[in-house]
């Protein structure tokens, strides 16, 4: 795709980073190395006490533009502010130990000319640092009004997404600072209701699954945090999969409660449940939960 002359938006790429020197030049590099060239760089420094500063310094580059925070943020916090730095009309995000591939921003520029469309997102290549593998996220991604397919399924990868600033600051609020783990997806879903979304089936991002993602105890707290967004965003209730999404929450929130071994928490979350997904807990809280450790997968 040709970049439109009279379309040359400034591209404000957001990158959040603690202690991450070791991926700081892999993640810039992949940056500097876009065949679009009109952006600026947000290193935002959520006070790091490694060479992370040293390493930007060295590349000399003023398309860098480095802000060090004096006082550990919880990510979605440490975003925002990055965000409130950024000049340009677009927004990018890229955390530190992900990458781009080269033709990233100029394919997905183009797409905002449109003033309908306030997000863009690509597939994007999970490289699992688990097992060594690396696949393709989805089949397909879905594009414009989106918002009942995204409370089903996240399909926009942060390291993917490029918003219209002007989108993020119409809203009452931008990212959550109440939350930890699905702060992109909640920022995500809210703008789908006003703007809408197109994606690309190209895999043009790399994200890096590590080890400390899998743990149980984050995931309980995904599923928290899922339960504490559908009560606090009632306005979605007129969307189909809102109630999906409710059910999903406790489902799997009961589950991680089961085989962490806790499975008196779940019966807290079965009046939330539709009936046959109460069924599937009540099985899982009569089987042995080394049993169950064993067959995860088949629930």
């Amino acid at each position: 795709m040709k970049i439109n002359k009279e379309f040359y938006p400034l591209v404000s790429i957001v990158v959040n980073s603690h202690n991450g020197a070791n991926y700081v030049r892999g993640c810039i590099n992949s940056i500097l190395n876009q065949t679009y060239n009109n952006y600026e760089i947000i290193f935002y420094d959520n006070k790091s006490d490694d060479n992370t500063k040293k390493i930007i310094n060295n590349f000399n580059n003023k398309k860098i533009k480095y802000f060090y925070s004096s006082k550990f943020l919880k990510l979605y916090n440490a975003r925002h502010k990055a965000v409130k730095k950024a000049k340009g009309v677009l927004i990018a995000f890229l955390d530190i130990d992900d990458r781009w591939k080269k033709n990233k921003l100029k394919l997905q520029v183009p797409f905002f000319k449109d003033e309908n469309i306030g997000l863009s997102c690509t597939n994007y290549i999970i490289d699992n640092k688990f097992n060594n593998t690396k696949k393709k996220a989805f089949q397909k991604i879905p594009s414009g009004d989106v918002t009942n397919e995204l409370l089903k399924k996240n399909f926009i990868g942060m390291c993917t997404l490029i918003i219209r600033k002007k989108a993020y600051f119409e809203l009452t609020r931008g990212f959550d600072p109440n939350l930890e783990i699905i702060g992109d997806y909640d920022l995500c879903l809210r703008l789908s209701k006003n703007w809408k979304l197109i994606s690309l089936e190209s895999p043009l991002s790399i994200y890096r699954w590590h080890n400390e993602n899998l743990s149980n105890k984050r995931s309980i707290l995904n599923f928290k945090e899922l339960i504490y967004w559908y009560k606090k965003n009632s306005n979605f209730q007129k969307f189909k999969n809102y109630k999906f999404l409710k059910n999903f929450a406790h489902f799997h929130l009961s589950k991680s409660y089961i085989l962490n071994y806790e499975k008196i928490k779940t019966f807290k979350e079965i009046p939330f449940l539709n009936f046959v997904s109460q069924i599937k807990i009540i099985i899982l809280i009569i089987i042995p939960t080394n049993v169950l450790r064993r067959i995860r997968k088949i629930f």
